[in-house]
């Protein structure tokens, strides 16, 4: 990816960014999976354009953004109903185990929000399958993309 190519992205995902974050006043549950899909389409933009050994790439921190953007979204918004809680957290599960370019730091903070998230689960088998889901977020057989470990699971749904 060239150099005009990043920049032309970038502008783009912030142009993305600035029109979700006013349809999440409008429709929250609306915003909630345009900004994974978003989240999703900067994570290819990073990798593609470390693919092309580009210098230019903030990628990462946008789609950062838009996946806290999503998980602000579930915090905030009144779910009654546990089959839209566990949508919701399945949604952003998914999500993060397709992303690929957070750093340590980043990913770590995220993959320990949907641990807790799933560990406050009313129901104990729906909360049972939710932390089996998450513990894959804390183990992937690529040892160079994430840090690695199987206990981190029900440590981090424990530290809520």
């Amino acid at each position: 990816m060239t150099p005009f190519l990043c920049n032309s992205c970038r502008k783009v995902l912030v142009f993305i960014q600035s029109q979700l974050t006013l349809l999440r006043s409008l429709s929250s549950r609306d915003g909630f999976a345009l900004f994974l899909n978003a989240a999703v389409a900067a994570d290819r933009c990073s990798r593609l354009s470390l693919q092309s050994r580009g210098s230019y790439n903030d990628f990462p921190a946008i789609a950062y953004e838009f996946f806290t953007q999503a998980l602000s979204i579930y915090d905030e918004c009144p779910m009654v109903d546990a089959k839209q809680q566990i949508i919701f957290l399945n949604s952003l599960i998914g999500t993060l185990l397709v992303c690929r370019c957070f750093d340590t730091h980043d990913y770590d903070n995220l993959s320990t929000k949907l641990a807790q998230n799933a560990a406050r689960m009313v129901g104990k088998v729906d909360q049972c399958k939710l932390l089996i889901k998450c513990a894959h977020l804390f183990y992937s057989s690529d040892q160079n993309v994430r840090r690695r470990n199987g206990n981190m699971t029900m440590r981090k749904s424990k530290s809520r």
